[in-house]
């Protein structure tokens, strides 16, 4: 689960979904990465990339990555279905290949996201990974990380 932060209203255009806004705030985006996690996660994390999936669009539109929690094992569905549950899911967004509407949510309180974490950390081991390192973490370290993150972007 990718957390970004947008400090701004962005108006992006976003492949086949067309024009999407996105109100200053935090979001909290649901993906795969079957071919390794980390180079998925630092290529999400960075501006400059070819436009593939519709998280590039956000993160290379504005959206600032502030880290993301690995569920080892967890299923995406899974994952995508507690973590959108926990916020206002952005239809369509990153669910072309889903059952669900939507693999990304604005997270308005992070403990609703922190709470859906802690469901998902009952079985599964939770890794902060925040650009550079992978290290084990608690929801309430991510519910830490998406507060302060909320306030400032608030501000």
């Amino acid at each position: 689960m990718l957390l970004l932060v947008c400090s701004r209203r962005l108006k992006l255009r976003v492949g086949s979904l067309g024009v999407l806004r996105f109100e200053p705030g935090l979001y909290a985006y649901v993906g795969s990465a079957s071919r390794g996690v980390i180079p998925r996660l630092r290529r999400h994390m960075s501006r400059e990339k070819r436009l593939r999936w519709h998280i590039d669009y956000l993160t290379a539109g504005g959206a600032e990555p502030l880290g993301a929690a690995v569920l080892v094992g967890a299923s995406e569905q899974e994952v995508a279905e507690e973590v959108v549950n926990a916020g206002d899911p952005v239809p369509g967004f990153g669910a072309s290949d889903s059952k669900l509407g939507s693999h990304l949510a604005r997270v308005e309180d992070p403990r609703r996201l922190a709470n859906a974490l802690a469901r998902l950390a009952s079985r599964y081991d939770l890794l902060w990974f925040d650009g550079r390192t992978l290290k084990r973490c608690t929801p309430r370290y991510v519910e830490s990380i998406a507060a302060a993150a909320l306030s400032q972007a608030r501000a």
